[in-house]
């Protein structure tokens, strides 16, 4: 079942991955360390991820919407095309969530207001 999830989002899933893990490590690093400099890196990279999420999703629709044009009833198709274009923001925001859930952590850790 992952793996079809992980196909379906096609080759931008893994663009999405690298830079949802490389966030998460940033944030982990964050949590064991809480420093202003990591907390602002977290940041950088959350905006990363979210630009490669919207890449994705949107390279996933505009291929569904060519393939739509071509289908004599293309319903079946968009429906499924939809739901399959997503998956790199269901991915993305997942993965976020555990960066965010570490910087949580960090903040709480963290000696000072200013993180």
């Amino acid at each position: 079942m992952l793996l079809r999830f992980f196909r379906a989002g096609g080759f931008s899933m893994w663009t999405v991955l690298a830079f949802a893990l490389a966030t998460i490590w940033v944030a982990v690093g964050f949590a064991r360390r809480p420093e202003p400099r990591r907390l602002a890196l977290v940041r950088a990279l959350t905006w990363v991820e979210v630009f490669a999420m919207l890449a994705g999703v949107t390279t996933n629709v505009m291929v569904v919407l060519y393939r739509a044009a071509r289908e004599e009833d293309p319903t079946v198709l968009l429906l499924q095309g939809f739901a399959e274009s997503i998956t790199p923001l269901v991915l993305g925001c997942s993965l976020l969530v555990l960066a965010w859930l570490a910087v949580a952590i960090g903040v709480r850790r963290s000696p000072d207001d200013n993180a």
